[in-house]
């Protein structure tokens, strides 16, 4: 439609030197009516292919902040905390506000470097535009109470509730905040 674009990074193929044609597509980014859709090659179930796919695209366009973004999220699954990091904060160098890397390197942040604050304040990022997500709620509570900041927590944890009244974990959670607060009275 008319405003619609699209980007794509691809594979050039030469020989000593000189372009003799195209490959693969690598990655592709299409804006319709304003709403940015990404696209990033590998085959299904081949997390090999997928990161190499990623590292294609960043070695091409090192400024390309979704690859980032996706390659820290690969690598997290995989369990390489260290560079999930590394690339998660650097789509947020390159991209100010992106909600899946405040998430995951929040959850980085929590788990692996202990470092509640920092932590909160990624997921709280999330939560901004993202504010059903009761298993972020449910984090940053944990947090909260780790930090003994338990009126915190109980809100987010009232929030859970809120969000899935089926989790009866949150149940439990605000009524040992609740009956915490007042014995500190």
């Amino acid at each position: 439609q008319k405003g619609d674009w699209f980007k794509l990074i691809y594979e050039e193929k030469l020989v000593e030197g000189k372009s003799y044609g195209t490959g693969k597509i690598i990655a592709a980014e299409f804006n319709h009516k304003g709403e940015n859709f990404y696209a990033f090659f590998f085959e299904k179930d081949d997390v090999d292919q997928a990161l190499l796919s990623f590292e294609k695209t960043v070695e091409i366009n090192p400024k390309f902040a979704l690859a980032f973004m996706y390659r820290g999220v690969v690598l997290f699954f995989l369990k390489n905390y260290d560079k999930s990091f590394l690339d998660l904060s650097k789509t947020l160098e390159l991209l100010l506000d992106n909600n899946i890397a405040n998430l995951y390197r929040g959850k980085i942040y929590y788990l692996f470097k202990k470092d509640n604050n920092n932590a909160i304040t990624d997921i709280s990022r999330y939560l901004e535009n993202n504010k059903y997500n009761y298993e972020a709620f449910l984090l940053r509570g944990n947090i909260y109470f780790h930090n003994q900041d338990y009126r915190q927590a109980l809100e987010d944890f009232k929030t859970v509730k809120k969000i899935n009244p089926s989790y009866y974990e949150a149940d439990l959670l605000i009524n040992l905040l609740t009956k915490k607060i007042s014995e500190n009275k």
